[in-house]
């Protein structure tokens, strides 16, 4: 998925062999006027319709000159439209078309079902352009159009369905052809995957634009990738990556394209040779599949010893899938780097509150004993993952002679484990000893609960959701969560004392066979 206004040049120059848009260009890039009298463009007196066509032929000019310069040469763009005919007719989906869905609005504010400043703010921001509309660009010497070498090579109106011409102009030779005399300028191709909501990476992401930026020049296009599963929060990802409110957003030039893609990331997500840098902040310990239920806990340290034994054995068979699907993807002389929730020699698991996720599983043990949850309920919610790796589980994939890792040209670069005490952001531990104590004012014990909630809640949430029973309603799913994290926020107000510490092993792999 690519998060951008399409008016604007969304990938970069060079990209694309072929370029589609089916019922979109008829949407404006911005609203220009209210319509008074109406809903739709025909309802709009002489100097709203003026300014809306106007709008409508700097949007389509901007359109071409963009995917002009996405497309590689040769590359093809093919828009369906939706516009007018000879016969000034535009589309339909009933009787009377757009003027009976505009009299309908009309017709609730007269019933005060809606204001009239409600039905003033309905409108419906599109042109349809006619024939010569679109030949406009080709035909007024648009210095875009001819510095790209952009053809107009047919153009046709049609009121019923008619075959899709796409396909057969790539089955008939011109895209392949033009592929394969135009060799693609590429881009540098970063992917982030595991990502969730991006806030993990994206401080990391940025330092490596900036780096490339200032080696390579600022126009120096860079793709970034940002993957996770289909479920995942999208949306959200992209108000972070894009929120222009806060620091915390991805640096933004013209020359930084993100794309989103939803595939789970122990298959391969992107082409072979791809990459030419991909990454993994604390996503790899979470396992591709549940194999088994814990049946008295809910997390991998409270499994008994079969249900560790499948729970590890996944895990083992998911870091090679992973490994492997990187090293397909990545580019001859490409990396991955990739941090790893793990154990160390010592045996220590991360810990966000005191006594680390015995407490967080004990919680919810205590809400099915009050019956807040069902015995089911709690049976379901388990944390499927495997954080016990250690660096031998790391190093395994380089140690059992792995067709593919041969195949591919693997080689493990580095690998480093460490300990990392998480930074607080409204707690001062340098001039506090490291701690809050007792003597810390209630504010402080309140931020520092809620700064726990906030860095439990991204990734405990989905294990405690998809356990609750489908026979609940929404809000009643969201009041047991509420009720956990609750518990959560009160349990560590009541320990400010405690330090949350991650522990993570690093993984550095290079791609050597071209």
């Amino acid at each position: 998925m690519v998060s951008r206004d399409m008016y604007g040049q969304c990938l970069p120059d060079n990209s694309l062999d072929l370029t589609i848009s089916s019922a979109a260009t008829h949407y404006l890039s911005k609203q220009i006027c209210q319509i008074k009298n109406g809903v739709f463009l025909h309802e709009a007196d002489n100097e709203e319709q003026k300014l809306m066509k106007e709008q409508g032929k700097l949007d389509w000019r901007t359109c071409v000159v963009s995917r002009g310069r996405e497309l590689i040469p040769g590359g093809f763009l093919i828009t369906m439209n939706s516009s007018t005919n000879e016969r000034d007719e535009r589309l339909s989906l009933g009787h009377n078309g757009t003027i009976q869905l505009g009299r309908i609005v009309s017709e609730m504010a007269s019933e005060q079902i809606i204001t009239q400043e409600e039905y003033l703010a309905t409108n419906y921001n599109a042109h349809y352009r006619n024939a010569d509309e679109f030949m406009e660009p080709f035909c007024s010497a648009l210095p875009g159009v001819d510095e790209l070498g952009l053809g107009l090579v047919s153009l046709t109106t049609f009121k019923n369905y008619v075959p899709n011409p796409t396909i057969g102009i790539v089955s008939k030779g011109g895209l392949i052809q033009s592929r394969l005399d135009n060799p693609r300028v590429q881009p540098i191709h970063i992917a982030d995957f595991g990502t969730a909501d991006g806030r993990a990476s994206i401080s990391l992401i940025n330092d490596i634009i900036e780096f490339i930026h200032f080696n390579l020049g600022k126009e120096q296009p860079i793709v970034v990738y940002y993957n996770d599963q289909p479920q995942n929060d999208f949306n959200l990802l992209s108000n972070v990556i894009q929120d222009n409110t806060t620091a915390l957003k991805l640096t933004g030039t013209e020359h930084i394209y993100q794309v989103m893609v939803s595939r789970d990331m122990y298959g391969q997500c992107l082409p072979d040779n791809t990459l030419d840098l991909a990454i993994s902040s604390a996503a790899t310990h979470y396992l591709s599949k549940q194999v088994c239920q814990i049946k008295n806990g809910v997390f991998l340290h409270e499994a008994d010893e079969e249900e560790q034994k499948l729970m590890k054995e996944q895990g083992k068979l998911d870091w090679r899938t992973c490994v492997v699907s990187r090293g397909r993807e990545l580019k001859p002389g490409g990396f991955l780097v990739t941090m790893n929730s793990s154990t160390n020699e010592h045996d220590e698991i991360f810990s966000v509150v005191e006594n680390g996720t015995l407490q967080l599983g004990r919680m919810v043990s205590e809400m099915a004993s009050e019956q807040i949850i069902s015995q089911d309920e709690y049976l379901a919610m388990n944390f499927n993952s495997h954080y016990h790796r250690k660096e031998e589980d790391f190093k395994e994939p380089f140690c059992c002679a792995l067709p593919e890792e041969n195949e591919l040209g693997l080689e493990l670069v580095s690998m480093k484990a460490f300990k990392r005490y998480a930074p607080n952001p409204t707690i001062d531990f340098a001039n506090k000893g490291g701690m809050c104590s007792k003597d810390t004012n209630t504010t402080d014990k309140m931020e520092y609960s809620r700064w726990i909630r906030s860095m439990v809640y991204p990734w405990f949430y989905h294990a405690l959701y998809n356990g609750l029973s489908t026979t609940r309603t929404e809000e009643e799913k969201q009041s047991v969560i509420d009720q956990y994290f609750s518990r959560l926020q009160k349990h560590a107000f009541e320990h400010c004392d405690f330090k949350p510490f991650l522990l993570f092993t690093q993984v550095v792999i290079k791609k050597t066979n071209t």
